[in-house]
């Protein structure tokens, strides 16, 4: 099977802002491991997605810090790294994906990144 490039980063020079996209032949669709490439419901699907975190996936659950320092990256040099664009940072995370909780976290951590949400540490730190 040839392989398709799943992602698309684009830095919009006006705001400064990053955005996501897939290409035009994935658009409306999703791979689900194990069971192959499905149809989405394109009335909930947004074509163009600012960035606001990244989220790694930690090896073993002991590698997700219990209490971690604030942490930004540039997924667009970590993704290039003989990039010479201007910088873009957004936050940071590492869990673990196979935990339960794994998608609320995941939630929380959007919340983190867009401000909605502000965890203790931080304003102790501040």
């Amino acid at each position: 099977m040839p392989q398709i490039k799943q992602t698309i980063l684009e830095r919009d020079e006006e705001s400064g802002l990053l955005y996501a996209s897939t290409p035009a032949t994935l658009r409306g669709m999703m791979e689900v491991r194990g069971i192959g490439i499905i149809p989405l419901d394109t009335t909930r699907w947004v074509a163009h997605a600012p960035v606001i975190a990244v989220i790694d996936m930690a090896p073993l659950p002991g590698a997700v810090p219990r209490m971690p320092a604030t942490g930004t990256c540039d997924p667009l040099a970590d993704a290039n790294r003989h990039s010479t664009h201007t910088p873009v940072r957004v936050r940071r995370f590492v869990l673990w994906p196979f935990e339960v909780s794994a998608p609320a976290k995941v939630r929380l951590a959007a919340a983190i990144a867009t401000g909605a949400i502000k965890p203790v540490a931080e304003e102790i730190d501040a």
